[in-house]
Protein backbone atom coordinates (compact mmCIF):
# COMPACT_ATOMS: atom_id res chain seq x y z
CA UNK A 1 0.00 0.00 0.00
CA UNK A 2 1.73 3.37 -0.94
CA UNK A 3 -0.04 4.90 2.02
CA UNK A 4 2.19 3.04 4.49
CA UNK A 5 5.63 4.08 5.94
CA UNK A 6 7.99 1.29 6.19
CA UNK A 7 10.94 1.04 8.00
CA UNK A 8 13.24 -1.91 8.07
CA UNK A 9 15.42 -3.28 10.86
CA UNK A 10 17.84 -5.68 9.49
CA UNK A 11 21.33 -7.31 10.54
CA UNK A 12 22.70 -7.31 7.26
CA UNK A 13 25.40 -4.34 6.69
CA UNK A 14 25.60 -4.95 2.71
CA UNK A 15 24.65 -2.21 0.71
CA UNK A 16 22.73 -4.00 -2.16
CA UNK A 17 20.44 -5.70 -0.63
CA UNK A 18 19.52 -2.13 1.67
CA UNK A 19 19.56 -0.16 -1.45
CA UNK A 20 17.53 -3.01 -3.46
CA UNK A 21 14.82 -3.14 -0.34
CA UNK A 22 14.77 0.61 -0.68
CA UNK A 23 13.94 1.05 -4.36
CA UNK A 24 11.30 -1.55 -4.48
CA UNK A 25 9.74 -1.05 -1.12
CA UNK A 26 9.80 2.73 -0.82
CA UNK A 27 11.52 2.69 2.69
CA UNK A 28 11.39 5.53 5.03
CA UNK A 29 14.22 4.42 7.36
CA UNK A 30 16.47 1.95 7.67
CA UNK A 31 17.67 0.79 11.24
CA UNK A 32 21.29 -1.73 11.98
CA UNK A 33 21.27 -4.52 14.19
CA UNK A 34 21.81 -3.91 17.47
CA UNK A 35 19.13 -1.18 17.74
CA UNK A 36 18.83 1.66 20.27
CA UNK A 37 15.48 1.50 21.95
CA UNK A 38 15.27 5.28 22.08
CA UNK A 39 17.09 5.76 18.35
CA UNK A 40 14.28 2.94 17.13
CA UNK A 41 11.12 5.07 18.85
CA UNK A 42 12.19 8.39 17.50
CA UNK A 43 12.07 7.07 14.14
CA UNK A 44 8.60 5.66 14.50
CA UNK A 45 7.50 8.70 15.78
CA UNK A 46 9.67 10.86 12.91
CA UNK A 47 7.49 8.39 10.07
CA UNK A 48 4.13 8.92 12.32
CA UNK A 49 4.41 12.81 11.72
CA UNK A 50 5.95 12.12 8.04
CA UNK A 51 2.78 10.43 7.63
CA UNK A 52 0.49 13.26 9.02
CA UNK A 53 2.40 15.66 7.26
CA UNK A 54 1.90 13.58 3.65
CA UNK A 55 -1.90 12.83 4.67
CA UNK A 56 -2.70 16.66 5.37
CA UNK A 57 -0.98 17.38 2.54
CA UNK A 58 -2.89 15.61 0.21
CA UNK A 59 -5.68 16.32 1.89
CA UNK A 60 -4.91 19.82 0.94
CA UNK A 61 -3.99 19.34 -2.80
CA UNK A 62 -7.46 17.59 -3.09
CA UNK A 63 -9.40 20.58 -1.56
CA UNK A 64 -7.84 23.29 -3.59
CA UNK A 65 -8.27 20.81 -6.48
CA UNK A 66 -11.84 21.01 -5.81
CA UNK A 67 -11.69 24.68 -5.80
CA UNK A 68 -10.55 25.03 -8.86
CA UNK A 69 -13.45 22.83 -10.18
CA UNK A 70 -15.61 25.07 -8.35
CA UNK A 71 -14.05 28.20 -9.13
CA UNK A 72 -14.03 27.47 -13.20
CA UNK A 73 -17.97 26.26 -12.74
CA UNK A 74 -18.49 29.91 -11.13
CA UNK A 75 -16.39 31.50 -13.77
CA UNK A 76 -18.38 30.01 -16.23
CA UNK A 77 -21.72 30.97 -14.94
CA UNK A 78 -20.92 34.51 -14.17
CA UNK A 79 -19.88 34.28 -18.30
CA UNK A 80 -23.00 33.49 -18.82
CA UNK A 81 -24.92 35.42 -17.04
CA UNK A 82 -22.82 38.29 -18.15
CA UNK A 83 -23.77 37.22 -21.14
CA UNK A 84 -27.21 37.53 -20.85
CA UNK A 85 -27.53 40.88 -19.38
CA UNK A 86 -25.34 42.42 -22.20
CA UNK A 87 -28.22 40.67 -24.39
CA UNK A 88 -30.54 41.85 -22.34
CA UNK A 89 -29.06 45.35 -22.38
CA UNK A 90 -28.88 45.40 -25.92
CA UNK A 91 -32.82 43.71 -26.51
CA UNK A 92 -33.93 46.83 -25.27
CA UNK A 93 -32.00 49.67 -26.50
CA UNK A 94 -33.19 47.21 -29.66
CA UNK A 95 -37.05 47.60 -28.73
CA UNK A 96 -36.63 51.47 -27.92
CA UNK A 97 -35.21 52.01 -31.38
CA UNK A 98 -37.82 49.95 -33.37
CA UNK A 99 -40.42 51.91 -31.60
CA UNK A 100 -39.59 54.89 -33.55
CA UNK A 101 -38.52 53.06 -36.60
CA UNK A 102 -41.99 51.32 -37.04
CA UNK A 103 -43.66 54.85 -36.78
CA UNK A 104 -42.05 56.29 -39.50
CA UNK A 105 -42.48 53.37 -41.49
CA UNK A 106 -46.24 53.07 -41.08
CA UNK A 107 -46.40 56.52 -42.36
CA UNK A 108 -44.49 55.09 -45.17
CA UNK A 109 -46.82 52.53 -45.68
CA UNK A 110 -50.03 54.99 -45.43
CA UNK A 111 -48.27 56.96 -48.70
CA UNK A 112 -47.42 53.63 -50.24
CA UNK A 113 -51.38 52.55 -50.21
CA UNK A 114 -52.22 55.63 -51.71
CA UNK A 115 -49.70 55.81 -54.47
CA UNK A 116 -50.63 51.89 -55.14
CA UNK A 117 -54.85 53.27 -55.60
CA UNK A 118 -53.86 55.86 -57.88
CA UNK A 119 -51.61 53.75 -59.60
CA UNK A 120 -54.63 51.34 -60.14
CA UNK A 121 -57.10 53.94 -61.37
CA UNK A 122 -54.55 54.59 -64.18
CA UNK A 123 -53.28 52.42 -67.23
CA UNK A 124 -50.08 52.08 -65.79
CA UNK A 125 -47.89 49.86 -66.91
CA UNK A 126 -47.79 46.15 -65.05
CA UNK A 127 -44.40 46.60 -64.26
CA UNK A 128 -44.97 49.53 -62.74
CA UNK A 129 -47.57 47.95 -60.68
CA UNK A 130 -45.81 44.84 -59.86
CA UNK A 131 -42.76 46.55 -58.26
CA UNK A 132 -44.80 49.45 -56.23
CA UNK A 133 -46.81 46.36 -54.99
CA UNK A 134 -43.58 44.57 -54.18
CA UNK A 135 -42.15 48.21 -52.38
CA UNK A 136 -45.58 47.50 -50.19
CA UNK A 137 -44.96 44.11 -48.98
CA UNK A 138 -41.51 44.64 -47.86
CA UNK A 139 -42.58 48.20 -46.48
CA UNK A 140 -44.96 45.89 -44.77
CA UNK A 141 -42.81 42.96 -43.84
CA UNK A 142 -40.23 45.38 -42.54
CA UNK A 143 -43.04 46.53 -40.47
CA UNK A 144 -43.49 43.74 -38.78
CA UNK A 145 -40.34 42.82 -38.44
CA UNK A 146 -39.79 45.25 -36.18
CA UNK A 147 -42.75 44.89 -34.24
CA UNK A 148 -41.95 41.46 -33.61
CA UNK A 149 -38.25 42.01 -32.85
CA UNK A 150 -39.97 44.78 -30.33
CA UNK A 151 -42.19 42.13 -28.93
CA UNK A 152 -39.08 39.28 -28.94
CA UNK A 153 -36.66 42.32 -26.63
CA UNK A 154 -39.70 41.76 -24.08
CA UNK A 155 -40.39 38.33 -24.15
CA UNK A 156 -44.41 38.99 -25.46
CA UNK A 157 -46.05 37.08 -27.62
CA UNK A 158 -47.19 38.17 -30.95
CA UNK A 159 -50.23 38.94 -32.34
CA UNK A 160 -51.07 37.34 -35.11
CA UNK A 161 -53.44 37.63 -38.45
CA UNK A 162 -54.22 34.31 -39.46
CA UNK A 163 -55.68 34.16 -43.18
CA UNK A 164 -56.05 31.15 -45.67
CA UNK A 165 -52.25 31.39 -47.86
CA UNK A 166 -50.84 29.50 -50.65
CA UNK A 167 -47.75 27.92 -49.97
CA UNK A 168 -46.40 28.26 -53.65
CA UNK A 169 -46.90 31.95 -53.54
CA UNK A 170 -45.57 32.64 -49.67
CA UNK A 171 -41.81 30.82 -51.07
CA UNK A 172 -42.48 33.01 -54.56
CA UNK A 173 -42.87 35.84 -52.78
CA UNK A 174 -40.04 35.39 -49.68
CA UNK A 175 -37.61 34.38 -52.96
CA UNK A 176 -38.81 37.53 -54.85
CA UNK A 177 -38.09 39.62 -51.58
CA UNK A 178 -34.38 37.86 -50.94
CA UNK A 179 -33.67 38.56 -54.74
CA UNK A 180 -33.38 42.35 -54.17
CA UNK A 181 -31.06 41.90 -50.92
CA UNK A 182 -27.31 41.70 -52.10
CA UNK A 183 -25.62 38.67 -52.38
CA UNK A 184 -28.64 36.43 -52.31
CA UNK A 185 -29.31 36.38 -56.15
CA UNK A 186 -27.80 34.14 -57.99
CA UNK A 187 -28.26 30.74 -55.49
CA UNK A 188 -29.85 27.60 -56.93
CA UNK A 189 -32.55 27.14 -55.49
CA UNK A 190 -35.63 24.55 -55.41
CA UNK A 191 -38.86 24.08 -53.82
CA UNK A 192 -40.86 21.73 -53.05
CA UNK A 193 -44.66 21.70 -52.07
CA UNK A 194 -46.47 18.15 -51.32
CA UNK A 195 -50.58 18.56 -52.11
CA UNK A 196 -51.80 18.34 -48.06
CA UNK A 197 -49.47 21.60 -47.74
CA UNK A 198 -50.59 23.66 -50.50
CA UNK A 199 -52.74 26.00 -48.50
CA UNK A 200 -51.39 27.03 -45.04
CA UNK A 201 -53.45 29.07 -42.14
CA UNK A 202 -50.77 31.35 -40.50
CA UNK A 203 -49.46 35.15 -40.94
CA UNK A 204 -48.57 35.36 -43.67
CA UNK A 205 -46.02 38.37 -43.20
CA UNK A 206 -44.73 37.23 -39.94
CA UNK A 207 -44.06 33.57 -41.92
CA UNK A 208 -42.68 35.09 -44.52
CA UNK A 209 -39.91 37.05 -42.91
CA UNK A 210 -39.20 33.79 -40.63
CA UNK A 211 -38.60 31.91 -43.74
CA UNK A 212 -36.35 34.86 -44.90
CA UNK A 213 -34.20 34.51 -42.31
CA UNK A 214 -34.05 30.47 -42.58
CA UNK A 215 -32.33 30.70 -46.52
CA UNK A 216 -30.68 33.91 -45.98
CA UNK A 217 -28.62 31.81 -43.34
CA UNK A 218 -28.76 28.82 -45.82
CA UNK A 219 -27.27 31.16 -48.74
CA UNK A 220 -24.80 32.49 -46.45
CA UNK A 221 -23.99 28.90 -45.04
CA UNK A 222 -23.70 27.27 -48.83
CA UNK A 223 -21.89 30.29 -50.54
CA UNK A 224 -23.10 29.59 -54.12
CA UNK A 225 -24.37 26.30 -52.96
CA UNK A 226 -28.07 24.95 -53.72
CA UNK A 227 -30.84 26.01 -50.97
CA UNK A 228 -33.65 23.48 -50.89
CA UNK A 229 -37.27 24.40 -49.05
CA UNK A 230 -39.80 21.75 -48.54
CA UNK A 231 -43.07 22.45 -47.40
CA UNK A 232 -45.16 19.77 -45.88
CA UNK A 233 -48.17 18.42 -43.11
CA UNK A 234 -46.10 16.51 -40.41
CA UNK A 235 -48.39 15.34 -37.50
CA UNK A 236 -51.18 17.43 -38.10
CA UNK A 237 -49.21 20.96 -38.94
CA UNK A 238 -47.38 22.71 -41.70
CA UNK A 239 -43.92 22.53 -42.12
CA UNK A 240 -41.73 24.51 -44.01
CA UNK A 241 -37.81 23.15 -44.47
CA UNK A 242 -34.49 24.81 -45.55
CA UNK A 243 -31.94 22.39 -46.51
CA UNK A 244 -28.38 23.79 -47.28
CA UNK A 245 -25.11 21.88 -48.20
CA UNK A 246 -22.72 24.31 -46.70
CA UNK A 247 -20.59 24.65 -43.86
CA UNK A 248 -22.85 23.62 -41.20
CA UNK A 249 -22.87 23.82 -37.49
CA UNK A 250 -21.33 22.03 -34.55
CA UNK A 251 -23.10 21.03 -31.67
CA UNK A 252 -22.31 23.94 -29.38
CA UNK A 253 -23.56 26.45 -32.45
CA UNK A 254 -26.91 24.52 -32.90
CA UNK A 255 -27.94 25.19 -29.26
CA UNK A 256 -26.68 28.63 -29.21
CA UNK A 257 -28.01 29.38 -32.64
CA UNK A 258 -31.36 30.92 -31.47
CA UNK A 259 -29.45 32.92 -28.71
CA UNK A 260 -30.44 36.97 -29.34
CA UNK A 261 -27.08 38.45 -30.76
CA UNK A 262 -25.44 35.11 -31.22
CA UNK A 263 -23.97 34.55 -34.75
CA UNK A 264 -22.07 31.41 -35.87
CA UNK A 265 -20.42 33.35 -39.15
CA UNK A 266 -17.28 35.03 -39.65
CA UNK A 267 -17.82 38.00 -39.91
CA UNK A 268 -20.51 37.71 -37.79
CA UNK A 269 -24.58 38.67 -38.69
CA UNK A 270 -26.62 40.37 -36.13
CA UNK A 271 -27.64 37.24 -34.24
CA UNK A 272 -31.41 37.77 -34.35
CA UNK A 273 -32.80 36.07 -37.53
CA UNK A 274 -33.05 32.71 -36.43
CA UNK A 275 -34.10 33.63 -32.58
CA UNK A 276 -37.36 35.85 -34.91
CA UNK A 277 -37.74 32.86 -36.70
CA UNK A 278 -38.52 30.75 -33.70
CA UNK A 279 -40.16 33.48 -31.83
CA UNK A 280 -42.85 33.26 -34.29
CA UNK A 281 -43.03 30.05 -35.03
CA UNK A 282 -44.12 29.46 -31.33
CA UNK A 283 -46.89 32.38 -31.73
CA UNK A 284 -47.96 29.94 -34.10
CA UNK A 285 -48.13 27.12 -31.45
CA UNK A 286 -45.10 25.70 -33.16
CA UNK A 287 -40.92 25.99 -32.86
CA UNK A 288 -37.68 25.82 -34.97
CA UNK A 289 -35.83 22.82 -35.43
CA UNK A 290 -32.25 22.90 -36.33
CA UNK A 291 -29.94 19.38 -37.71
CA UNK A 292 -27.02 19.97 -38.61
CA UNK A 293 -23.29 18.41 -39.27
CA UNK A 294 -20.19 21.10 -39.20
CA UNK A 295 -18.94 20.53 -42.53
CA UNK A 296 -22.36 18.92 -44.08
CA UNK A 297 -24.95 21.00 -44.21
CA UNK A 298 -27.98 21.95 -41.73
CA UNK A 299 -32.02 21.79 -42.52
CA UNK A 300 -34.15 24.59 -40.45
CA UNK A 301 -37.30 23.20 -40.01
CA UNK A 302 -40.38 25.98 -39.10
CA UNK A 303 -42.91 24.33 -37.06
CA UNK A 304 -45.88 25.71 -37.45
CA UNK A 305 -48.27 24.43 -35.00
CA UNK A 306 -51.64 21.94 -35.67
CA UNK A 307 -53.50 25.60 -36.77
CA UNK A 308 -51.47 26.41 -39.61
CA UNK A 309 -53.09 23.65 -41.80
CA UNK A 310 -56.07 25.27 -43.62
CA UNK A 311 -59.26 23.17 -42.74
CA UNK A 312 -60.28 21.21 -45.77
Amino acid sequence: MPEVVRMVLTGYSDVEPIVSAINRGSVYRFLLKPWDADELLAAVDDALATKAQKTMLDRAVSYLALQRFELQETLRDLEATQKQLVAAQRLSTLGQLTSGLSHDINNQLSTMVFVLDELSMGSTDARVMESADSAYKTLQGLLHLLRDVKAFSRSQTIDLAREPLATRQLIADTLALLDLEKGAGGVARTATITPESELMHVDASRVRQALMALVRNAILAGGQGPVTIRSAVRSGEAVLEVVDDGCGMDATTVQRAVEPFFSGFDPPGLGLGLGIADHVARAHGGHLELQSTAGLGTTARLRLGRHSVEPG
